[in-house]
């Protein structure tokens, strides 16, 4: 397409998850940044604040300092640091000997080593603080896809959207032969075109979408994995005798088993472990499962056939 005919943003962020919201806000947050065109793209629409649950979600994150430093620059962190679980202390044993190693926020000189916060916390804080710095330039964030694109400087969103195609200013030399990108001398920038048949060029594009990120197959990166042969359970327990401040991790034959403290009072298991015993304990009811996360963190020698329970979850 006529590259004249199109907006040029400075700055598209593909993925409005953690990664990509964080990267808006902190552009936004930065003198040096904040006057960049920057338009944060995602497939689905998102929440533009964070949304409480009577239970917290499965998927959370340990927040470290250097992290909060990070969410705080953002604008984000004041909203984050209500509704997460501090833990000043940290406790990780295995189940070869009766030994374990013990980490204090208050040896290091610190209140904390650090919060968990649930997934969607942190993404919604992140969009609360773009909203906030939005309103402040008094432009509207989101933009709507139907409407003729136009880029202020700032960041803007835009969603439900996607990217179809992206021309790239220099000739790949790597991925598939059958990678949809169009390579050809020019500019500088990279052009692309969304769902809809929105067109822009950009100076930069950010791959943000996820493990299955459609910019990186357009680029045509390759990438390299294999598999573990394990799979993560994640659930949410109530402690006998209430929260508290420290986050535990044992190690157990199959693999580690975390305990980590979240807000009100409750706590959520992170437990990596076979396929096998990973569908077993999807099948059992609630009991059983306390139990069963009881007998791996108190066991002297964990055996996945045994029925020996202890009981301080519910």
């Amino acid at each position: 397409f006529s590259s004249e005919d199109h907006p040029v943003a400075d700055v598209v962020i593909v993925g409005a998850g953690m990664v990509g919201a964080a990267l808006a806000a902190l552009l936004a947050s930065h003198p040096l940044t904040s006057s960049l065109r920057t338009l944060l793209l995602d497939q689905q629409p998102q929440q533009l604040s964070w949304q409480h649950k009577p239970v917290p979600e499965l998927r959370v994150s340990t927040v470290t300092p250097a992290s909060i430093a990070c969410l705080e620059q953002a604008g984000a962190w004041k909203h984050i640091l209500p509704h997460a679980a501090s833990f000043e202390t940290m406790q990780v044993w295995d189940t070869a000997g009766p030994g374990c190693l013990r980490w204090h926020a208050g040896d290091v000189g610190q209140s904390r080593m650090g919060v968990v916060a649930e997934n969607s916390l942190i993404t919604g804080s992140l969009m609360t603080a773009l909203g906030q710095a939005a309103q402040a330039r008094g432009q509207p964030l989101v933009l709507d896809p139907s409407l003729p694109l136009r880029l202020e400087p700032g960041v803007s969103c835009m969603w439900p959207t996607s990217v179809q195609h992206m021309t790239l200013p220099h000739a790949a030399t790597t991925g598939p032969s059958a990678s949809p990108i169009t390579p050809q001398a020019g500019e500088g920038l990279v052009e692309l075109e969304l769902q809809g048949g929105i067109r822009l060029r950009s100076r930069l594009v950010v791959a943000a979408d996820g493990s299955n990120s459609r910019v990186r197959q357009l680029a045509g990166l390759r990438t390299l994995g294999w598999n573990y042969n394990q799979r993560g359970l994640v659930a949410t327990v109530k402690l006998a005798g209430g929260g508290t401040g420290t986050a535990w991790q044992r190690f157990l034959p199959t693999g580690p088993l975390a305990l980590l403290p979240v807000r009100d009072g409750l706590a959520n298991v992170v437990w990596s472990t076979s396929p096998q015993m990973a569908s077993e304990l999807e099948r059992m009811g609630p009991q059983d499962f306390a139990q069963a996360v009881n007998k791996a963190l108190n066991s002297p020698n964990v055996n996945d056939d045994s029925r020996s329970w202890s009981q301080p979850l519910s």
